[in-house]
């Protein structure tokens, strides 16, 4: 099996959505942030992190053109977005259909 490793790129987003969120569905932030087996929510994170806060340079990994993982670097302390940009990422996780529960879960998720 040959991996093939490629910088990332936008056509790449509905593949690396779907490695990412089911990489992600069972973890325990995630499901306590979303609920259990919630694809939907856990595919519109990612989607608004990789528009939004993944910065720095990314890379996909693929496997026979399929893509099957995803990283990205930037050194410390730019390895998150600037705090005056959080507000916008945060308004889109806030959006319909979501709005409450997501809500609820970011709330208990900064009261920890």
């Amino acid at each position: 099996m040959e991996i093939v490793i490629e910088k990332y790129s936008a056509k790449e987003l509905e593949s690396v959505l779907s490695v990412l969120a089911n990489a992600f569905i069972t973890s325990p932030l995630h499901v306590s942030a979303f609920g259990p087996q919630r694809m939907d929510y856990n595919r519109l994170f990612f989607r608004i992190g990789l528009r939004d806060m993944f910065h720095g340079e990314a890379f996909v990994a693929s496997v026979h053109g399929a893509v099957c993982g995803y990283a990205h670097f930037n050194v410390s302390p730019y390895c998150l977005p600037p705090p005056e940009e959080l507000p916008n990422a945060m308004a889109n996780l806030l959006r319909p259909p979501p709005c409450d529960e997501m809500v609820r879960a970011l709330v208990s998720l900064r009261s920890r």
